[in-house]
């Protein structure tokens, strides 16, 4: 018989056995099994599989459940290796892999009962079938274009480039089953005959009938015509559908979606849902502003009280309460005629702050009348999801609008946790979908109000993370999520099923994409990761990560790797120690781009003062170097009232879109900063000091005195190697403020006392400020009045500490020539 016929192999497994199937299925696959050719092709299930028994040899992340010929070499290329390294190379062979990956007939049937009789110990049970007819019925045999077609798929030939040789196979398997159909007309020639065609003809169509003849009357049935409608959605949306139906939009309400149409249900017949809410009473068109509970724009007393029969209610009313109708415009909703406002520019700010404080103050109430309610839920959703989409990014308004909704979502998740998160991924979500994606400022607020909605365990942020993936519709973006997710958890679970394994396995699909930004993303991830991982996952990484260094010239990804790096510096192997410093010395250094600068000088704080004293210089070169406004915000110095004066006018301020930045001060060591900003400029033999050296100081002093009540004889030797060059800094109109706050500090809490203003140094920079003619004030130049006021203001403070304080200050004043009504006369008519 031919080998192309059905029957041909009946050897061959077609189907799982119902012993197989029951194991399979209580593995508890991440994919139910419908077509086992195709499903098990690529090697991601049998990975599965293994993993359940080989917790430790099989990392899930590392396989892809994809269909492309790459994905499955890829796949069974891994399990071929770890068969080998565990003892079963014996189980498999690379022609059989090639079978199961291009689908031909049982060869996977066959690998799977090998895996279960070695995983369990147990033998297949052989299922003897019914036995078929020796003979293949004609019509059950294969045409010449299904043996060509099924030639074609062979493993061996759909990997051959070669088309001579494709086609010398083709018409060789074409000639066999010509071949075999000649055979068969030599055995059974009756069947291929004329006359037995004809008479199989007429044997099917039966004996002929006469015209004419009567035939038997047939009965006529008749059959109701059913009608079947499909019902696609959830009980929320059911319930929307119901209480929408007998309503119709007004002007001025905001538009309903699409799918809020009357839909009947199950079974035909309407649902019993609770009866729809009242209208709420319609705003009224008075002039003029009330704020502060004024009641003068024609709202109802309702609404200003705060008496709601929705949601929505409760919003139009902390509206009320401070704005009037022809604040917001007149015929909307106050809630509604409020959000345009402010987005529009419309409503003061600190208005605009009040109000929405009070919606999150109302979350609770508006979250009860949402759960019961998914029409009023929609509303509420749509209405803060276009004032977040509509507000600048950054702004406090912005942050405000944020706050309010993830009020909201903790509300309804204290209302009914079960429901909350399909509430805002039905009704929520979408509004915010298209913000998400033209606007990456605000997708880290976005992802807060999605988590609200979400309870805390990692089972639920792994559901919330699968059904942003499928909102999303697009990988690239769905990558840059996580990475900002991953920042949001408070733990990471290891396992199959654990969030651990999620991240690392998104981490490294992003650190495979070819654009700059993901990648960027995902090593932005390894911070959070690293420290949950084992050591021989992080160990997999470097390679990577020494890849990315070398290579990816993009500000962001190296950035991402300094981060990183201050993580490997924690580590407790010496190697992964040296990757994290080499990254350090390739990338951290005050010729790096600006934003990698900034982001260096945050990550390597910590260690720049504990364990690696040869990182302190050069953060601290980086610090001196960057603009005043964002070196002042690193160091924690931008509220200390001595730096409002020590930007220069025109001075750059900080990027509105790099990263955000934050003290260091808090994680370095405030001595050993101020020992390196005198070993710097003793080294480079400065004869004064500019802004940034005393902005350093100052904050250095400052961050130091915030724990501990002295300065204790380590910082007065630093003080005593500066402090000429502290007293000229006084003369500078920008740097003055911070010396006079760094010398009363020395003053006040250091053995130096009193003595400061003994010390002739001190006496010489004031004779510059304060000169004995008018000639030498004149060569002072601009800038000299702000130096006297700061020096008369420090004199005054130091005067006030006690009478050895006052003491001094009189003897000092005493050896200047002060003519009446100068600063110096009224600093010494007040002691």
């Amino acid at each position: 018989m031919p080998d192309e016929g059905p029957a041909a192999s009946p050897a061959v497994p077609t189907s799982l056995s119902r012993e197989l199937l029951r194991w399979i299925q209580s593995l508890d696959l991440a994919y139910s099994v419908k077509n086992v050719k195709r499903d098990f092709s690529n090697g991601f299930l049998i990975a599965e599989i293994f993993s359940r028994y080989y917790d430790k040899d099989i990392q899930m992340h590392s396989f892809d459940n994809g269909i492309a010929l790459r994905i499955k070499k890829d796949n069974w290329g891994q399990l071929l290796k770890f068969m080998r390294k565990s003892g079963l190379a014996e189980m498999t062979s690379q022609e059989e892999v090639n079978a199961i990956i291009h689908c031909e007939d049982g060869a996977v049937i066959n690998f799977l009962n090998r895996i279960y009789e070695v995983l369990t110990h147990r033998k297949v049970q052989e299922v003897v079938k019914r036995p078929l007819p020796d003979a293949t019925p004609a019509y059950a045999k294969h045409t010449g274009s299904a043996v060509l077609r099924n030639t074609m798929r062979n493993s061996a030939l759909s990997e051959t480039d070669d088309e001579v040789t494709r086609q010398r196979r083709l018409h060789e398997k074409f000639g066999e089953h010509e071949r075999s159909l000649q055979e068969e007309r030599s055995i059974d020639p009756d069947r291929f005959s004329s006359q037995s065609q004809a008479t199989n003809k007429g044997m099917a169509r039966g004996p002929p009938r006469a015209l004419g003849a009567a035939t038997e009357p047939v009965p006529q049935v008749t059959v109701k015509e059913i009608s079947v409608k499909q019902v696609d959605r959830n009980i929320a949306q059911l319930r929307a559908t119901k209480e929408m139906g007998g309503q119709q939009g007004s002007p001025g309400q905001m538009s309903m979606p699409a799918d809020f149409n009357s839909v009947p249900a199950m079974g035909g017949s309407p649902t019993s849902l609770p009866p729809i809410p009242a209208q709420r009473p319609a705003p009224g068109a008075g002039m003029g502003m009330a704020m502060d509970g004024g009641g003068g724009g024609g709202y109802s007393p309702q609404q200003q009280q705060g008496v709601a029969s929705d949601g929505m209610s409760l919003l139009d009313a902390c509206v009320a309460r401070r704005l009037d109708a022809a604040a917001v415009g007149g015929g909307v909703e106050p809630a509604e005629g409020f959000c345009r406002a402010l987005a529009a520019g419309e409503v003061a700010e600190p208005v605009g702050l009040q109000i929405l404080s009070e919606f999150s103050t109302e979350a609770p109430g508006v979250a009860q009348a949402c759960v019961g309610n998914p029409k009023q839920f929609w509303k509420v959703a749509a209405l803060m999801a276009d004032l977040m989409a509509s507000l600048p990014a950054g702004s406090a308004t912005f942050e405000a609008a944020t706050r309010a909704f993830t009020a909201l979502g903790d509300a309804v998740l204290v209302s009914d946790a079960s429901t909350a998160m399909g509430l805002f991924c039905d009704y929520g979500m979408p509004k915010l979908l298209p913000a998400f994606k033209s606007s990456p400022p605000k997708r880290e607020a976005i992802l807060r109000v999605l988590y609200s909605f979400s309870p805390a365990d990692v089972a639920s942020h792994t559901q919330c993370l699968k059904r942003l993936q499928t909102l999303l519709g697009s990988m690239p973006l769905f990558l840059h999520a996580v990475a900002l997710c991953v920042d949001m958890e408070a733990e990471f679970t290891s396992g199959p099923n654990g969030s651990l394994d999620l991240y690392i396995y998104y981490c490294e699909m992003g650190l495979g994409q070819p654009s700059p930004a993901l990648r960027a993303a995902a090593c932005s991830m390894l911070p959070a990761l690293l420290p949950h991982m084992d050591p021989e996952s992080v160990a997999s990484f470097i390679p990577t990560l020494q890849r990315l260094s070398t290579e990816d010239r993009w500000w962001g990804t190296r950035a991402a790797l300094l981060k990183v790096a201050a993580v490997l510096m924690d580590s407790a192997d010496p190697a992964t120690v040296q990757v994290g410093v080499g990254f350090v010395n390739l990338h951290f250094h005050p010729r790096a781009a600006a934003s990698v600068q900034k982001v260096g000088v945050m990550a390597l704080a910590k260690h720049a003062s504990n364990g690696y004293p040869e990182i302190l210089p050069k953060l601290l070169q980086v610090l001196l170097g960057l603009p005043p406004a964002e070196r002042l915000l690193l160091v924690g110095a931008a509220d200390l009232p001595a730096a409002a004066g020590s930007i220069e006018p025109g001075a750059a301020e900080p990027a509105p879109n790099g990263p955000p930045l934050s003290s260091i001060m808090a994680d370095t060591d405030a001595l050993a900063l101020a020992r390196a900003l005198k070993d710097e400029v003793l080294a480079s033999q400065l004869e004064n000091l500019e802004v940034a050296h005393m902005a350093v100081l100052c904050a250095c002093v400052v961050a130091h005195l915030s724990t501990s009540a002295e300065l204790d004889q380590q910082w007065t030797e630093v003080f005593d190697a500066l402090h000429d060059l502290v007293f000229v800094a006084l003369c500078d109109p920008y740097a003055a403020a911070l010396a006079a706050t760094v010398i009363e500090q020395f003053a006040f809490t250091s053995q130096v006392k009193d003595g400061i203003l003994r010390d002739p140094s001190f006496v010489g920079a004031l004779r510059l400020l304060f000169p004995a003619s008018d000639e030498a004030a004149e060569e002072m130049g601009e800038g000299d009045d702000v130096c006297q006021a700061l020096c008369g203001a420090m004199l005054r403070n130091l005067a006030g500490e006690g009478a050895v304080f006052r003491d001094a200050v009189r003897d000092l004043l005493s050896q200047f020539v002060t003519a009446p009504g100068s600063l110096l006369a009224d600093v010494a008519a007040e002691l």
